[in-house]
């Protein structure tokens, strides 16, 4: 059975439509990759854990319909999916290290708040003291 590796950090549910006979289209079919890379889970038993990468086991009828799907072929061209279809599939941590790590709405790191991190501060910002603010209004 098939195997799809996520590094998102939610589930997608890809939905294949089908057109009705009055020409409406309806939900034919979903598949559910799981995701959650990158953000804390509580587990069970107690305690945190930050996956770094996740597997969902698929039929070959749910891939054969995933591989016609355009958002799954985007996040798969964009290297967010990985199709496995060896029996045993590896840990999901070992597929993750080769596959793309974050998107836009993976949740912030200390990288990137860092210089030319996406959270940091423009170069061209002028942070000011609210007394500051007070004098300049006080000179207008």
């Amino acid at each position: 059975m098939p195997h799809i590796a996520s590094t998102l950090p939610t589930d997608v549910i890809y939905t294949m439509w089908k057109s009705n006979p009055v020409g409406v289209n309806g939900a034919h079919k979903k598949v559910i990759i799981h995701g959650g890379h990158g953000v804390a889970h509580r587990r069970k038993h107690g305690g945190l854990e930050t996956p770094n990468g996740i597997l969902t086991k698929v039929t070959d009828d749910e891939l054969e319909l995933l591989e016609k799907d355009e958002t799954f072929i985007t996040h798969k061209k964009n290297g967010f999916i990985k199709v496995l279809k060896s029996e045993k599939p590896p840990a999901a941590e070992k597929v993750a290290k080769d596959m793309e790590q974050a998107d836009a709405s993976a949740p912030l790191s200390e990288k990137d708040f860092q210089e030319g991190g996406r959270a940091a501060a423009p170069k061209d910002l002028q942070v000011s003291t609210f007394k500051e603010q007070q004098s300049r209004k006080g000179k207008k």
